[in-house]
Formats: structure tokens, C-alpha cells, sequence
């Protein structure tokens, strides 16, 4: 063998086939399509998570204040409470200033589910607690209350009993 061929046979054996250059194209097109949505479905269940969190501690605050007997102005609320839209889109915090009306209708702050997040909140729209012992008042006929958050087919809940015990589902 001369050096002119095995000059050649060098060149012919260096590089990279066709295939498998095809090959490893795939196999990142395939890893990043599998990383883009495990990221869009983990971005998805913490707005769902966010949405939950916000909305369990604007109960847990109407709870706190019907247990601190907190004023509104001068006058002491006989309930504090959350009132849910029937849009699923907000829901109100607020009191009621008379013991015979069961609807909380003193608007203290109103707020909006944001990024898409939809509420259904089953049986029920609102839960309230009386001024000052905190007994829970739910709106729905059962011992419970549950709000479901929905957002591009992911779902989470928060579960609240007549004892006005709030779990997470």
C-alpha cells in the first residue's frame, strides 16, 4: 500500500454518517417535545396550586377575624365570610353586619382567579364564620363545601367541613 491510499481510507473513516446524524437530531428533537411539556404541566398545577393557596387563606383570614370580633369601622360584623361568583371567576371577601341575613353582602375586598384558573364551586357559594366564636355557616346543603380549581384539563380542591376544617385534594 502506497500513502496515497491510505491517505484516502483515513478520510473516508473520519466523520459522521448521514444517519447517524439524522439519528441524534431525533433523539433531541424527541427529548426537548418530552421536556416542553413535563415544564407546561408543571407550570399548569402551580397556577392550580397558587389559585388554592390564595383562596384557603382569604378563608382562613374571615375565620381569623370572626374570631377576633374585628371591627368594621364601629360596628362589630355578626359574620365574616367568602362569597364565590357563579362565573367561577372571583369570589368576594366579606361580612354581614345583620344576624338574619345568611348572605354575606358588606363587600370587604374582591378578587380575580388569575391565569386562566376557573373555579366550580360545587353545591355551595359561600362560607362565613360568626362573630366571635368562628362556627362555620356553608352555603351548600351537605356538612361540606368543596371548590374545585380547574385549568387546562388539571384539577385541584379544597375541601371545607361544617367544623370549618380546610383540607387540600
Amino acid at each position: 500500500m502506497n500513502k496515497n491510499q491510505i491517505k484516502k481510507n483515513k478520510q473516508k473513516q473520519s466523520g459522521f454518517t448521514l444517519i447517524e446524524i439524522l439519528l441524534v437530531v431525533a433523539l433531541i428533537g424527541i427529548l426537548s417535545v418530552v421536556t416542553i411539556n413535563s415544564m407546561k404541566s408543571g407550570q399548569n398545577q402551580n397556577k392550580l396550586k397558587a389559585a388554592q393557596a390564595e383562596t384557603e387563606a382569604i378563608i382562613k383570614l374571615a375565620q381569623s377575624y370572626a374570631l377576633q370580633g374585628r371591627k368594621q369601622g364601629n360596628i362589630v360584623p355578626k359574620y365574616y365570610g367568602v362569597k364565590f361568583s357563579v362565573d367561577g371567576k372571583s369570589y368576594s371577601f366579606c361580612s354581614n353586619l345583620n344576624d338574619a341575613d345568611v348572605d354575606c353582602n358588606n363587600l370587604i375586598e374582591s378578587y380575580q382567579f388569575k391565569n386562566g384558573v376557573m373555579l366550580s364551586a360545587g353545591q355551595g357559594t359561600q362560607v362565613s364564620f360568626d362573630v366571635p366564636f368562628g362556627n362555620c355557616r356553608l352555603s351548600s346543603a351537605s356538612d361540606n363545601l368543596t371548590l374545585t380549581f380547574k385549568f387546562d384539563n388539571n384539577s385541584r380542591g379544597i375541601l371545607i367541613n361544617k367544623g370549618g376544617a380546610i383540607t387540600e385534594n
